[in-house]
Formats: C-alpha cells, structure tokens, sequence
C-alpha cells in the first residue's frame, strides 16, 4: 500500500462525525451494533464471537457556538487569499506502458507469432497452472496471461524456463518459491508450474488488434489518447483532493494565529480518528496498529497525539470562520437542514437520523462544511 501524508485530517474526520455517528450510515462497532461478533485481534485476524470496542466519544465538550472563538484564534485579513492549484501533468512513459500493457492484454492469442521459439525479450501469451504437492494452490493459474520474458514479472525460473519453448509446446517448470514470499503457504516450497505457450505476441502493435478495447476507438493513436483522457480526469480528482488540504493547509500558516486550542477539542478528536482506525481495520481485516504503519509509517499513539492537534485546529479556525462569514445557522435552520436530509435518508424523523449524535455535533459539523465551502470558493477564484 502506497504510504500519503494525512495533512487534511479534519476533513476525513469531519466525514466521520457527519456519516458513522448518524442512523443513516453508523458504523457497526461496539455496544448493541456488533459486527457479526467479530473482533480483530493483535494480529488482524477475526475470531467468531467477540467485538471490537471504540473509544467512547468525549460527552461534555464545549461548542463553538457557546464559545468566545476570538480567546483562541485570529483572522488576518483574507478577503484576497487565493492558492495556486497545481497544473495536472500526464506521464507519457505511463501512457505508453498502459498502451502496451491493454495491447498485451487483449491481443488475440489465434493471430500472435507461432513459427519460431521464444526468446529473451519476447511477450508471450500463455496458460499456466502451479501445483504444490500435486494441488492447484491459489493464485497460480491463469489463462491467456501475457508476460515479457526478462521482465522479472514470475518467480525465479519461470521466465527462464520458457526460452526456447515452441508456441503450441507445453513444459513443466520445476520451481522453488522464494523463502521471503508473501505468503506462508508457498515461501521456500517447491512446485511445479505447467505452461502452456500459446503466441508469441509482435512487438509492432497495430489497429486491427485492439478494436474492442475501448468502445468506438479503433486505433492505436485513439487508445494512446483514450489513455491520456483518462489519466488527465483521475489525477485531476486526485488534484482536487490534495487542493483541498492545500486550501486548509495554507489558511492556517498564513491567516491564521492560533492561541490556544481547547483540550476537549484535541481528546474528542483523537477518540474520533482512533475510531476511524478501529471501524477501518476491522473492515480491511486488520489492527488500527499495522493500518497507520502501513499507509504512514508511523505508531499508532504517535499519529493520534499529532493530528488530533492538527484536526482540533483545522476545526477551530473553520468555525471562527463561519461566524465571522455569518455563516451559522440557528435553531430553526438546523431542524429544516436536518428533517430534509433525514427524508434524503428515507427515515421519518430527525430522532432516527441523528441516532447517538447529537444536534450540536450536527450543527458544528454542518458550520465546518460551509466554512470549508466559502474558503475554497474563496481561494480558487482567479
């Protein structure tokens, strides 16, 4: 898994409060909401019979609305912030590796090279099917696969084992899996891979081999751009994701003093963040422990103390914001918003869709999101 900065944590926890505390979408741990009496265990595994506990959520924390904000942040001027968003740049040796590999992918086995052995470069299409002890183990058969030789794609011999072999020919591979491997089950085991050589696939690509692909492109400058478009879209959706922190990111160093941030604050946010970790490792089939390392390279306690602080500011000078922008609601706002978004929900009250939230948790969250809103309309203007 790809380790990413969690700069922007108020926001992912601003998400938790919104969804996994309210009926409509709560999550499925600890108390009466058991998760099938499961638990993940140190070792992220899950044992029938037990549950998963999260932190209780810290009762009694003061809101914003019934604080004096302006005791624990200044607002510089900001009517003239604006943040650069970064130009989206396309990889072209990506675009071309993906070219290659659809092209690899969908060529027809029936029209590839037959007529000569195969050599170190090649890619070949072929069957495979591994065996331990004389059983298919999983993952170790395929159809139609396509594979470079030398590309160090197989374990050890695998490619190797292929030169010379005729398209048509069918060889045993008597192998060894690496004592370092992934999986317990075949690290350090021997087995025996069958393959079967079904082409030899042309280097030059051409028209006729990747119609259907895509649908209406039907040639390989069509693909490559098809390629481009749909690579441009997905990091501009990642680009907009990492603007966002940037957007937040920025306001706190350069408009904002902060003076001091309330306790309760940092404790409720860190219960949150650590109940995100909990929900999500028992989905993943994990520990909150191996997850953070994992994806942050960091411990669990250590990532909760930092971005607990960074959450609870974030909050802060969102809701300062909102209140400098007018952009709290009152009671009567906040019943409309919530009865509308519990008929979204399909439930008949706002009782059902607050569940174990509250009004006040719905109000502070609701003022953090339309304070976000105006700041990154504010930041994105030309």
């Amino acid at each position: 898994m790809k380790k990413k900065n969690f700069g922007g944590i108020a926001l992912i926890c601003a998400a938790v409060l919104a969804c996994g505390t309210l009926a409509g979408c709560e999550t499925k741990t600890g108390g009466d909401n058991t998760t099938s009496g499961t638990e993940v265990t140190e070792t992220g595994t899950q044992n029938p019979g037990q549950t998963i506990e999260p932190m209780k959520v810290t009762e009694g924390r003061v809101y914003a609305k019934d604080m004096d904000l302006d005791k624990y942040v200044t607002l510089k001027d900001y009517q003239n912030f604006r943040v650069e968003r970064d130009p989206v740049e396309i990889d072209e040796e990506e675009v071309e590796l993906i070219l290659k590999d659809a092209y690899h992918n969908y060529f027809p086995a029936d029209q590839g090279i037959k007529d000569r052995a195969v050599e170190n470069g090649d890619t070949v299409n072929i069957d495979y099917v591994g065996k331990k002890d004389g059983v298919a183990f999983d993952g170790g058969t395929a159809q139609g696969a396509p594979l470079t030789i030398g590309s160090n794609s197989f374990i050890d011999g695998f490619e190797e084992g292929l030169i010379g072999v005729m398209p048509g020919e069918t060889v045993d591979l008597n192998l060894t899996f690496p004592e370092q491997y992934h999986s317990e089950e075949l690290a350090g085991q021997a087995v025996v891979f069958t393959v079967t050589v079904n082409c030899i696939i042309p280097e030059e690509m051409k028209d006729e081999f990747i119609v259907g692909i895509v649908p209406d492109v039907d040639t390989i400058e069509g693909l490559r751009q098809y390629i481009r478009d749909y690579l441009t879209e997905a990091y501009q959706s990642e680009g907009d994701d990492a603007y966002q922190e940037k957007v937040l990111e920025t306001f706190l160093d350069e408009i904002c003093e902060i003076k001091e941030v309330p306790q309760d604050w940092i404790d409720y946010y860190y219960e949150q963040i650590n109940n995100y970790f909990v929900t999500s490792a028992f989905q993943m089939g994990t520990d909150p422990e191996t997850l953070v390392q994992t994806y942050f390279g960091t411990d669990l306690e250590s990532f909760l103390k930092e971005h607990s602080v960074i959450a609870a500011q974030e909050d802060l000078v969102l809701q300062a914001l909102a209140k400098k922008q007018g952009l709290c609601i009152d009671d009567e706002e906040l019943n409309r918003v919530l009865q509308e978004q519990a008929t979204n929900a399909g439930l008949s009250s706002i009782a059902d869709y607050l569940g174990e939230s509250s009004m006040e948790d719905f109000r502070q969250t609701y003022h953090y999101q339309l304070a976000f809103e105006y700041l990154y309309n504010l930041a994105s203007q030309k």
